[in-house]
């Protein structure tokens, strides 16, 4: 018996394949694309499916139930929904558990008896409608078509420089974007050798070569199924991502972590997933990005801004570069206080491992060759931090026991891989964390180091 959200998906996959056919009738795409886009939009609700899979395998049963959500004003509704109406033409939110958490249960505040987690292991997840179809062919036909044919010209140039023909470059790039302009192509390797051929015949192997590693212009459409996992770390996010590696390999096609890359303008982090599902032999893919919610909020606010000042470039980038910018310094707020929580259970947890031999979470984790930077810079700010313990700069106060030289040694640099392993770098500003003590001072000496590293390349 097919359910509501069966039939509502049955009657939008008819219209997606109709503006498809559209599309292909008007000459925007060719059969090739066509066909493509025809397999991934012919089963919706199967595809959508797909989504809850892959959370069950990797997070497991939901721990709440699925609720409507709103992603304009980032509300979710307050009527739980059954499963029979969950389907590809909405929106939804749901909330797991990640038990393979390595921050699982370490930040918390307590008041008697009362034990409030300010950092938890629950996965906020936004399940996202099925793409567009429109918007599909949208960026089919543009963005990734301009893409791919700049990658077309970038190997006529490679090859025709390598065969030392570079005075032709410029005659036959030009014949090559008139020719891919005036039509639809989503091979180039055939329509570039009509082209070339009677000039360079001898080169057209080297040519066929270089085209045949292009990526079609529809296959770079990597988000037909979207989700949007929240997390509170960004070690969290680093261990689901391993964690996905581990259960299902085979389906994992790209991953790409931008939570420690300073090379964008708009200073956005996040990291995605690319997981490929496999349909009648061909892949659909899905779209897994994940983010910690301060950043998330930041984030929403941003893309307002974004939408509305789209006529004025210079304000627009700046306004949008400074709330990403705010969403950092928030959640480093929140990892500084993790270090305020932390740094005295690490001693504790030093002299445990001393005089009773037991074997404690602290123990190798982050391990040094996980952190996200090169091994000198790692290096560099150890060896600071291992000075200032030696001179009395950092010294643990109130400790259970008076330690020796190597116990704060061994907390001192516990406290610091931490720092670089769950913090995120200050992209064009430096930024300094207020009122956290004496844990702030640690915090905003290491990010400051690392700052000074990425502001001048080197410390």
């Amino acid at each position: 018996m097919k359910t509501n959200a069966d039939i509502l998906a049955a009657e939008q996959d008819k219209k997606n394949l109709k503006k498809i056919s559209d599309a292909f009738s008007a000459g925007r795409i060719d059969a090739a694309a066509k066909d493509y886009l025809d397999t991934v939009y012919a089963d919706g609700m199967n595809g959508f499916r797909n989504g809850f899979y892959f959370l069950g395998q990797t997070l497991g049963a939901p721990k709440t139930p699925i609720y409507p959500y709103d992603s304009q004003n980032g509300d979710a509704g307050d009527k739980e929904l059954q499963i029979a109406d969950v389907g590809p033409s909405g929106t939804y939110i749901v909330h797991h558990r990640f038990d393979a958490d390595p921050m699982r249960n370490q930040f918390f505040t307590f008041g008697g008896t009362n034990i409030q987690l300010f950092v938890s292991s629950i996965v906020s997840v936004i399940v996202a409608a099925q793409k567009s179809v429109g918007r599909a062919i949208d960026k089919v036909t543009g963005k990734y078509y301009d893409d791919y044919l700049n990658d077309i010209l970038a190997a006529v140039a490679r090859v025709l420089t390598k065969h030392k023909k570079a005075q032709s470059i410029a005659a036959i790039q030009d014949k090559v974007e008139k020719r891919f302009r005036a039509q639809f192509i989503s091979f180039p390797a055939p329509e570039v050798l009509k082209i070339i051929g009677n000039m360079f015949p001898e080169i057209s192997v080297d040519f066929v070569r270089e085209l045949d590693k292009i990526v079609p212009p529809f296959a770079r459409l990597n988000d037909i199924f979207r989700m949007k996992m929240l997390f509170d770390t960004v070690p969290q996010i680093n261990a689901f991502i391993t964690h996905v590696q581990h259960i299902m390999p085979e389906s994992v096609i790209k991953i790409r972590n931008k939570f420690y890359d300073l090379d964008n303008d708009r200073d956005y982090r996040d990291a995605k997933m690319i997981i490929g599902f496999n349909y009648n032999g061909q892949i659909i893919p899905m779209e897994v990005i994940c983010n910690v919610r301060t950043f998330f909020e930041f984030e929403r606010q941003s893309h307002t801004e974004y939408e509305s000042l789209r006529s004025n470039k210079k304000t627009q980038k700046n306004l949008v570069n400074e709330m990403h910018h705010n969403g950092v310094i928030q959640y480093n707020t929140i990892i500084c206080q993790a270090v305020h929580y932390l740094i005295h259970r690490v001693g504790w947890n030093i002299i445990y491992e001393k005089d009773l031999g037991i074997d404690s979470f602290f123990r190798g984790f982050p391990r040094i060759e996980k952190l996200p930077y090169e091994n000198k810079i790692v290096d560099v700010i150890i060896d600071k931090i291992d000075n200032n313990v030696r001179n009395e700069v950092f010294t643990l106060p109130a400790t259970p026991r008076e330690l020796s030289e190597q116990e704060e040694l061994s907390v001192f640099r516990y406290i610091a891989q931490f720092i670089l392993f769950a913090a995120l770098p200050y992209s064009y500003k430096y930024e300094e964390i207020k009122n956290m003590g004496f844990p702030g001072k640690v915090f905003n000496f290491v990010m400051k180091e690392l700052y000074r590293y990425y502001e001048n390349d080197v410390l």
